[in-house]
């Protein structure tokens, strides 16, 4: 059973815990408690791996100066190409982190960039 606890870690980038393990067991025909396989992974030493927890990018209780805001939450306007706004996003990959910028133009709703 040791082998099997081993390779469902394995199989799930070491990210399963002994809830998920014992729920993957019982899925394949073994009978056996969730603390069974708590004393087993300790007995293997090997625990889930958690998650980073959310983190704060941004700080807005600093001293520097702040943009004027040139808008004002008028998001329309009467020509093309006066007014463009942006905005970022990143995006996870199995690789690593992705960022993704875009411009708009107002008026036509158009991606400029």
């Amino acid at each position: 059973m040791s082998d099997q606890i081993q390779r469902i870690y394995d199989t799930s980038r070491q990210s399963y815990g002994s809830p998920r393990i014992q729920s993957a067991l019982v899925a394949q025909g073994w009978s056996v408690s969730r603390q069974r396989v708590v004393r087993l992974m300790a007995k293997l030493g090997i625990s889930a791996r958690l998650r980073r927890k959310f983190q704060v990018t941004t700080d807005s209780q600093h001293a520097w100066p702040i943009a004027e805001n040139h808008l004002g939450r008028a998001f329309t306007t009467a020509e093309p190409d006066r007014v463009w706004v942006a905005d970022m996003t990143y995006i996870w990959t199995t690789e690593s982190w992705l960022y993704l910028a875009v411009i708009i133009d107002l008026f036509s709703r158009r991606v400029v960039g």
